[in-house]
Order: C-alpha cells, then sequence, then structure tokens
C-alpha cells in the first residue's frame, strides 16, 4: 500500500499509513523505511526524507548505501549537489564505503550544475577504487567538458572509456564531433573521428 501511495503520488495518504504503522508498531523495517524515502524523494520532500533518514539513524535502524544513495539522488535532481555531498560524507562516517552508484549519481549532479572540477575528482577517485561510470554517464560528463571547453580533459576521459572497452554510442561520437566543431579544431574532430573508426568494433 506504501509504494501504491508513493507512486500515485497521494503523500498524505503515504504519511498516514506509516504513522498508523508505527503506532502498531510494525514500522520498524530497513524495507519499510527505504520504500518511504523512496515515496518522500520521488514526491520532492527531501527535508522530509532527511528527517526519516536521521530518524532510521536515531531509533537504531542503520541505514543501507540503497538508503543514501536515494537521498542523493533526489538532492541531485533538486540542483542540491552540495547536500548530496554532505550526504555521502555522512554515509562515510557511519562506514559504509560509497559504490559505483553514489559516485555517479554524484558525478551527474555536479555536471547538471555546469561544475566541471568536481566530476573530475570524482571520476579520479572511482577510478582509484576500480570503479567507472556507465557510459551515459561518461557521455554527461564529456558534454559537460566541451561545454566548458575542457578539450584536454575531454580527450583524456575518451581514451579512458576506449582503455576500458567502453562500446562508444552514436551519442558519444555526437557530442565528440560537436564539441570539437564548435572549438573549431576541426581537423581534431576528423582525427578523433578516424581513430574511433579504427578502434572501435561495429
Amino acid at each position: 500500500m506504501l509504494e501504491g501511495f508513493n507512486k500515485e503520488r497521494m503523500i498524505e495518504e503515504a504519511e498516514a499509513l506509516v504513522e498508523s504503522m508505527k503506532g502498531d508498531g510494525i514500522f520498524t523495517k530497513l524495507e519499510s523505511y527505504n520504500t518511504w524515502l523512496l515515496g518522500l524523494v520521488r514526491n520532492e520532500k527531501m527535508l522530509k526524507a532527511r528527517a526519516v533518514l536521521q530518524e532510521m539513524i536515531d531509533t537504531g535502524i542503520s541505514p543501507s548505501i540503497y538508503s543514501y544513495n536515494i537521498l542523493m539522488d533526489g538532492f541531485c535532481k533538486e540542483g542540491m549537489v552540495s547536500d548530496a555531498k554532505l550526504m555521502m560524507e555522512l554515509m562515510k562516517s557511519n562506514g559504509i564505503s560509497p559504490d559505483a552508484v553514489t559516485y555517479s549519481t554524484l558525478l551527474h549532479g555536479y555536471c547538471q550544475k555546469g561544475k566541471i572540477i568536481e566530476p573530475n575528482n570524482i571520476l579520479h577517485e572511482m577510478t582509484r577504487i576500480g570503479s567507472f561510470p556507465s557510459t551515459y554517464r561518461c557521455n554527461i560528463l564529456l558534454q559537460s567538458l566541451w561545454k566548458e571547453g575542457k578539450i584536454l580533459e575531454a580527450e583524456n576521459l575518451l581514451q579512458k572509456m576506449n582503455e576500458r572497452g567502453y562500446s562508444l554510442h552514436t551519442v558519444t561520437y555526437n557530442i565528440v564531433i560537436d564539441g570539437l566543431c564548435k572549438s573549431g579544431k576541426l581537423d581534431k574532430a576528423i582525427e578523433i573521428l578516424d581513430g574511433m573508426w579504427n578502434c572501435c568494433s561495429w
């Protein structure tokens, strides 16, 4: 019922159900809290979601990495990237190591805000721990780098994608060519395009 209320954006009914379950002493499982957190985030109730996370901690229910990732995703979608970063720090302080989803969510959030230095730092950290964002996330970062004129950084990211055997999609090609052409580097665009054809299988 809680999940259904959340999906239908019936947030008042969902909250009444949660309070009823708490009164009956049956709202005690991590899964129930995660469902409630997801519903609050979907309905853009970030302050309430943060309060619920704190309630979990206070009542002895340890949030999982999924719990933290839910909130981080919500903060990033609301443009509250600093809050998402603080959430990751809270996660670490509670003994939970960020995973690929955590880093990718934060990377996406910074790119959406037009920030470039932070995503590069996140990418280096992901590489250091043996993780790497999806092609979709890389494409977002690539587009942001080209937009900000960070040509060398974009080429380095593209090289890392090639080294890791990523299948470069048409979307990736279009981002690269568009970025170089807008930067007045048509010769470089042709050179990279030729390199893509040589190194990638179709």
